[in-house]
């Protein structure tokens, strides 16, 4: 079975790209094409998806606004932000609002789909160059007040785990657990950090000093 993929970006070029590899991926297909925020809102009210790419620069508004509608309305598919953007505050915003990855498109080259299949796995494909914003912020000291959270030793280790990087597979192989058992794990983890996303569940957890 196929993973179902929503793809929003308003260059046809780039639209039609997209659309041939994930035709020719055994994992993947493209299920709709949208190229505005008004007709992603629209198909996401038609369909399911499992997964999503989404530009930021879209003619009617920006594609963080679609993904924090997906990540609201369906949240267990999983995002990629596929963007020329590579600032800052853009791929911050993203990773907080539910982005599980963020490609520039200069990345977007044969190694996409494999990277989207590292993104279904439960890992967090982020292009080199932006990294180090995600990284930065995960080293910076939060002076913000929040209420205490606390997470059960397996929960711990779980977000121990795939704070370096492993995927759901990998970390279910190092505790000695079933995958299944990470991913119910991981579902209460973001539940306590109010997140839906492997990089914001980091981003949170490093601000309450948790990792």
């Amino acid at each position: 079975m196929s993973y179902r993929v929503l793809v929003v970006e308003d260059d046809l070029d780039w639209q039609l790209y997209f659309q041939d590899i994930l035709s020719q991926a055994a994992d993947f297909e493209a299920t709709a094409l949208a190229g505005s925020v008004r007709d992603a809102k629209l198909v996401m009210r038609r369909y399911r998806f499992d997964a999503a790419l989404i530009d930021v620069g879209l003619p009617d508004g920006s594609g963080l606004d679609v993904l924090t509608q997906l990540s609201k309305s369906q949240p267990d598919a999983e995002v990629a932000i596929c963007t020329i953007f590579e600032d800052e505050r853009t791929v911050l915003e993203a990773i907080r609002r539910g982005a599980s990855g963020y490609i520039l498109k200069v990345n977007a080259g044969s190694s996409l789909v494999e990277m989207l299949s590292q993104m279904m796995a439960g890992g967090a494909p982020i292009s080199p160059k932006v990294a180090r914003y995600i990284l930065n912020s995960l080293a910076a000291p939060s002076d913000e007040q929040t209420e205490p959270v606390e997470l059960t030793k397996r929960e711990s280790d779980v977000l121990n785990s795939i704070s370096t990087g492993q995927t759901l597979k990998q970390a279910a192989r190092s505790l000695g657990i079933a995958e299944s058992t990470v991913r119910t794990h991981v579902k209460r983890i973001y539940s306590k950090l109010d997140v839906n996303s492997r990089g914001a569940a980091l981003l949170e957890a490093s601000r309450r000093r948790i990792l």
